[in-house]
């Protein structure tokens, strides 16, 4: 598939680009599609909390911090992995 942007598009593709370090624009637009795919899975993940939430069945604190922290590291050692 191809597709054509507009210029200011184009640009704004171009600028990251060059200031994040992408290798290319196809590097780019993989980019903004996984960081709209981790959006989706994260909106997913907020509303299944807030519906565990909504039926009493409550974590403890110390349970979400070791989770936050672990898919924290995940995330930053893919973004590791995709700059390299």
């Amino acid at each position: 598939m191809s597709a054509t942007l507009p210029d200011q598009q184009l640009a704004r593709v171009r600028s990251l680009m060059q200031s994040e370090g992408y290798t290319d624009e196809n590097a780019v637009v993989d980019a903004a599609l996984d960081l709209l795919e981790r959006r989706q899975q994260l909106r997913a993940l907020l509303q299944e909390g807030i519906d565990t939430a909504d039926r009493g069945e409550l974590v403890e604190m110390d349970e979400v911090l070791h989770v936050a922290r672990a898919r924290i590291a995940e995330i930053a050692a893919h973004q590791t992995v995709k700059s390299a």
